[in-house]
């Protein structure tokens, strides 16, 4: 009876979610979403330059970033230079987050969809087929 429930309320979950996604919502997701792949771009692109002024080789920054991410990874050991460069990269690196945490925030509702919609358009997507394909016919257009 449990597994049929949840069979249950998983379809209709996925029906729900595409009713009332609007064709207006989702072009509205659709370009807000075009929005924050341009900030991430302009956002890794900064993050770059900071690993560079920095003096780093961008290889050597993500094998850093990578063995402190998983202590268990093999990588060769930093010099004392490097480790203080490292940390205060990534202090600023964390610091632009919010800035660009902002901007994206900014860009959804420039295209006249909350976060909190953009967020739970982004979760039907996740689950719905015919909603992903409706999403991908609007950004092909």
């Amino acid at each position: 009876m449990k597994s049929l429930f949840v069979v249950f309320f998983i379809a209709t979950s996925a029906a729900f979610a595409q009713e009332n996604v609007s064709d207006t919502e989702l072009k509205q997701f659709a370009e807000a979403f075009t929005a924050i792949q341009e900030v991430n771009q302009r956002a890794q692109t900064e993050m770059i330059n900071v690993v560079e002024q920095a003096g780093f080789d961008l290889v050597r920054f993500n094998e850093l970033f990578e063995a402190s991410q998983n202590p268990n990874l093999e990588t060769t050991a930093a010099t004392p230079e490097e480790t203080k460069k490292f940390e205060s990269v990534l202090a600023r690196m964390e610091a632009m987050q919010g800035v660009f945490q902002k901007q994206m925030e900014d860009a959804v509702a420039k295209k006249g969809i909350t976060v909190e919609r953009f967020e739970q358009v982004g979760n039907a997507l996740e689950n719905d087929t015919v909603l992903q394909q409706r999403f991908q016919a609007m950004m092909e257009q």
